[in-house]
């Protein structure tokens, strides 16, 4: 009977959902219709203005009237007073000239007249009515927000009838919304309507909702239906809301539709007595149901249970349970009997199976055997009792853990066979030691499975293992064997890595660090250092150190004559010590080891160079470690390692002194080059030095290394250094050269050319001179290159050379001023020279960059 209620309420429930959903939807319909209607009124209404302010516009007598108005005049009076008999709140005449000539104005509020508001009397100056195309429009209406609140109103131009007249003023009528207006608007629609302007700071929360939706949404109205579906809602209403905008189309009010929920009731009321039909169809229908299941269905139910429950205290598989009848509870009954029987069988099959999983563990030749969930050996094979030594009487029923566990692990071995049984969980596979009579142990492998009962118990543990004692003996050695292998490997990255770090571009410090980095690793230990030998002081010195204080390497050994030095020398061995606070120590470490307590190991190894023992590698470690032969040999490759990096670093040293040399007396020649040059070329003194600094800062203007600078700065010394062979009459010659004479002097980036090309450190100084007299147009020499295809360098150097050459002065013309020279160079580009080229030199000299930037870091100094 319960279901029957509990049924019919669920119906209830759905039903009063899916009927309430629907009834709001209709409201939400009905009221939206109702705002449509609204909104149609607000339009006829404007309509209905519009043709009063258009036929009254038309009358002859209101285009003489505003065409003849004199305000001197006492007879200047609106042609008719049956316009102000029309209930408008406004009427205005304006006349060509966008002047008020008559207005009448009723105040919304005291609803008597008044003087015509100024936001009015500019009405049609600020929509620009009065076009300079008098036919572009015939007036404007709709809603315009004043001073004293919304207007509808409608404009119109008064003009004769005749096509293409021109219009001789304005005529205006309106009304202002306010709750007249508003209650007119209701009667006519007959509907619930209030309105509220949009910027009242005390408008109602749902006025707010409204404005938000109809800010964010397309839809020019909002429908506002309560949220929840309840009974209890009958004294809500529905509502729906209209946006009324002025003529720039801002809102500026909010016109609310509001009806009662009458459809909403109307579906509630329906629902309850849906409801009250449904109970009691219930109550019907439960009280009948109830009658026919005591007698059909209870009774002999209890006769199935009672024969399930006899079935379970016994475990008789033969009994039966017997109901009258041919239905659904007899079908159950002989469902039940049938399931006892195939239990019967069940258990039959699984004696059987379990006698054959024995079978299969006795003739297995791995060790099985079967404990029961306290540990106890239930089974066992004859597998492991030949190779334990026992008999099977005197294992069956004893435990596991006392026969084949050693004794101090026989604790864990029993925690975790209760647990097992507690958990259900068991370690699928381990490897444990198996005790035999004698004593002695093996090793064993086991496979753990977990038996259970027909409730899903646990009720014991088969274990099945193998005697694995001579492969991890064999697994023990290959391991070992790899850890040795890798070792060994490890110890020969290390020497690569040095050897890398040794043949690097890094600095001796950088380099050294490194190496100590490699050995404190390789070797395993705390700190490292090397000690030098300084042969003036007679001392040892830590030229590199890694993890180790200040203070521990300001402390100087000094050589004296120590013996294990010399022992070093001859015999090549490192010097191991082991807790040397308490060793007897060399000289040379007495002074740092004796009061260092931390250091629990000590090694140094000799660092020997043709016979010759230039330093000591020295390790520190704070706790003991452990050295055999392979540890003692890398240890001294780790020397010898360290002896190579302090070599490899003076040789390098001494070749970088010795190219510095050389690249100082190839400097020396270039700066005699370019002195004999100036000597030759009759030149002032300086020349050179100027046009070396003025290609130099506009090299680095344009993103020059210093690397390209210093090369750039060659070709500058050296940039007429084919004028050796023009002949000195026309070298010299005071005025201008003839076309024959021009031919050789053009030859002489050539013979720069052949003079240089063969020496490898001028090859990229060679640009400058070869190429400085190219043009950018491809009209320069001696090779007629164009445009990028003219070396960077020589582009940006033949700016400077002829600057220059225009701002001192020749045997045959004074020097140019500055100013001039600067508008010759800029009229030159993209014809002469790149005019990127020229954008920056500009740049620089206006900046005057010569006079406040640092120093280059060119080297050459012309002296």
């Amino acid at each position: 009977m319960l279901i029957v209620i509990g049924t019919v309420g669920i119906v209830f429930a759905i039903t009063q959902t899916m009927v309430n959903k629907q009834f709001l939807q209709l409201e939400s319909q009905d009221i939206r219709q109702g705002a449509q209607r609204a909104q149609e009124a607000i339009n006829k209404e404007l309509d209905t203005l519009n043709q009063i302010t258009e036929n009254w516009a038309l009358r002859n007598d209101t285009y003489r009237f505003i065409r003849d108005f004199d305000p001197r005049s006492a007879n200047s009076t609106p042609p008719d007073a049956e316009l102000e008999s029309l209930d408008m709140d406004v009427v205005l005449y304006f006349d060509d000239l966008q002047q008020l000539i008559y207005g009448h104005v009723r105040n919304p509020i005291t609803g008597k007249q008044q003087a015509v508001p100024a936001d009015l009397r500019a009405f049609p100056q600020d929509h620009d009515l009065f076009q300079s195309d008098p036919q572009a429009t015939e007036g404007i209406s709709g809603f315009l927000r004043t001073s004293q609140g919304l207007l509808i109103l409608s404009s119109r131009l008064v003009k004769t009838g005749s096509a293409g007249s021109s219009p001789v003023g304005m005529l205006v009528l309106g009304r202002y919304i306010d709750q007249g207006f508003v209650d007119e608007l209701g009667k006519l629609t007959q509907l619930s309507l209030e309105v509220k302007s949009v910027d009242d700071p005390a408008i109602p929360s749902d006025y707010q909702r409204a404005i938000r939706i109809l800010q964010e949404t397309p839809d020019p109205i909002a429908v506002q239906v309560p949220d929840e579906l309840k009974l209890s809602n009958t004294s809500e209403y529905v509502a729906a809301y209209l946006s009324i905008k002025d003529l720039d189309g801002n809102p500026q009010l909010i016109l609310r539709v509001k009806d009662e929920r009458h459809l909403y009731q109307q579906g509630l009321k329906s629902v309850r007595n849906y409801g009250f039909v449904l109970i009691l169809i219930g109550l019907i229908c439960g009280g009948a149901a109830y009658l026919y299941f005591d007698r059909s269905l209870i009774s002999r139910l209890l006769v199935i249970d009672d024969g399930i429950n006899r079935f379970r205290e016994t475990h008789n598989f033969d009994q039966q349970i017997e109901v009258d009848g041919n239905d659904e509870l007899a079908h159950l009954a002989s469902a039940v009997n049938a399931t006892i029987i195939e239990l019967g069988q069940f258990q039959e099959g699984q004696i059987e199976a379990e006698r054959q999983f024995r079978e299969a563990l006795q003739n297995l030749s791995l060790a099985a055997v079967i404990l029961d969930s306290n540990g106890r050996i239930v089974f066992c094979n004859d597998h492991i009792v030949n190779i334990s030594g026992w008999q099977h009487k005197e294992l069956i029923g004893h435990s596991w853990c006392a026969r084949f566990i050693p004794e101090e692990q026989q604790a864990e071995c029993r925690r975790e066979i209760v647990e097992a049984a507690r958990s259900g969980r068991i370690t699928a596979h381990e490897d444990t030691l198996f005790l035999l009579r004698n004593g002695k142990t093996r090793t064993f492998t086991w496979s753990n499975t977990l038996l259970y009962s027909p409730e899903e118990v646990v009720t014991g543990i088969v274990r099945i293992g193998e005697d694995v004692t001579e492969r991890r003996k064999a697994e023990s050695l290959l391991r070992d064997s790899l850890r040795e292998t890798r070792l060994h490997l490890s110890r020969l990255t290390a020497l690569r890595n040095i050897d890398t770090t040794i043949t690097s571009n890094m600095d001796t410090v950088a380099k050294l660090d490194s190496v100590l980095i490699t050995i404190q690793e390789s070797l395993n230990v705390d700190a490292v250092d090397i000690l030098r030998i300084d042969q003036d002081e007679n001392s040892l010195v830590p030229i590199a150190a890694k993890g180790l204080s200040a203070d521990f390497l300001e402390v100087q050994p000094f050589l004296i004559s120590d013996p294990v030095l010399t022992e070093f020398r001859d015999y090549n061995e490192p010097l191991i010590l082991v807790n040397p606070a308490k060793a007897q120590l060399p000289v040379w470490t007495k002074s740092r080891l004796s009061g260092s307590r931390w250091i629990e190991f000590y090694g140094a190894a000799p660092m020997i160079s043709s016979s010759r023992l230039i330093g000591v590698l020295e390790v520190f470690g704070r706790q003991p470690i452990e050295t055999d032969d392979g540890w003692l040999e890398h240890f001294k490759s780790m020397a010898l390692q360290a002896t190579i990096t302090l070599e490899n670093d003076e040789m390098i040293q001494g070749i970088q002194h010795a190219n510095h040399e050389l690249v100082q007396a190839y400097e020396g020649t270039l700066i005699g080059w370019a002195r004999a040059l100036e000597l030759r070329d009759k030149e002032t003194r300086g020349h050179s030095e100027r046009m070396m600094d003025l290609t130099m800062h506009l090299g680095r203007r344009l993103g020059m290394d210093s690397q390209k600078l210093e090369v750039i700065a060659r070709g500058v010394l050296l940039h007429d250094i084919g004028k050796m062979g023009v002949p000195d009459y026309i070298l010299h010659k005071p005025g201008p050269l003839t076309d024959e004479e021009w031919v050789v002097m053009r030859q002489h980036p050539q013979f720069a050319y052949n003079l240089l090309k063969n020496i490898p450190y001028l090859e990229g100084a060679l640009e400058v001179a070869f190429c400085h007299h190219e043009r950018w147009d491809g009209k320069g020499y001696p090779r007629g290159l164009k445009g990028e295809d003219i070396p960077f360098s020589a582009r940006i150097f033949s700016i400077i050379d002829v600057w220059d050459a225009l701002t001192h002065d020749r045997p045959y013309r004074p020097a140019w001023p500055e100013e001039e020279t600067l508008n010759y160079i800029r009229s030159q580009a993209n014809t002469q020279f790149d005019p990127r080229v020229v954008e920056a030199f500009i740049k620089m000299q206006q900046d005057s960059l010569l006079r406040q930037t640092a120093p280059l870091p060119i080297h050459f100094t012309l002296d």
